[in-house]
């Protein structure tokens, strides 16, 4: 049997002052009442429990550095709840129920959502320089990136040359290319397990 690593994501940013007190109030909890399923813990409940009191003061002082206190305080407390929540999945050899006990988040594998569809509304504009061009498209639910692949346009696309690692579908531009001259473009997105979607039609542009 294979073992999925648990990951956790506690998305602990996205928080407010009073969210993440609350948060850490409420995972001690959950901790505390499960117990027994996580003998050993660190840091511990009481810990997490004592600098969650300790962000509490800073965030009510009237000192003129508070600012300072508070976030260095709640940076700590942010450390702490993730290395809790990574302690967690090691002690629960990363049993999945056993986990979920805590209620700390987690990242959820992904899984192949089937053949991608090729990006829509594909366009080749010129750059803003000589032998440059920018393209654009619309991006691809469920996508891992992308692929632009362009080159002249009298070469068989199988000799084009390729860029990988594409985060979306905003203007990217491309170098280099020879002035005056018509290429080739076209674009698929990667899927899952370095599956590959549907190629785009293919867009002819001019340099200059």
């Amino acid at each position: 049997m294979v073992v999925v690593r648990i990951q956790p994501a506690l998305d602990l940013e996205a928080q407010t002052d009073s969210e993440i007190g609350q948060y850490t109030t409420n995972r001690v909890a959950d901790l505390v009442l499960h117990e027994d399923k996580f003998p050993d813990l660190k840091p511990t409940p009481e810990e997490l429990t004592q600098k969650n009191v300790d962000f509490s003061k800073a965030l009510g002082s009237l000192e003129a550095d508070r600012t300072l206190k508070k976030n260095r305080i709640r940076r700590e407390l942010e450390i702490m709840l993730i290395a809790c929540a990574s302690n967690c999945a090691e002690i629960c050899d990363n049993n999945l129920e056993i986990y979920k006990l805590t209620r700390f988040g987690y990242k959820r594998k992904s899984e192949p959502a089937g053949a991608l569809p090729a990006p829509e509304n594909l366009s080749v504009e010129i750059g803003p320089g000589e032998g440059q061009l920018y393209v654009k498209f619309k991006g691809v639910k469920n996508n891992h990136g992308y692929q632009i692949w362009f080159g002249k346009s009298g070469v068989s696309p199988d000799q084009w040359t390729e860029i990988m690692g594409v985060s979306s579908g905003r203007r990217t531009l491309l170098n280099d290319l020879e002035s005056n001259v018509s290429y080739g473009v076209r674009v698929r997105a990667i899927g899952a397990n370095k599956t590959f979607g549907a190629w785009t039609t293919v867009i002819i542009k001019k340099t200059y």
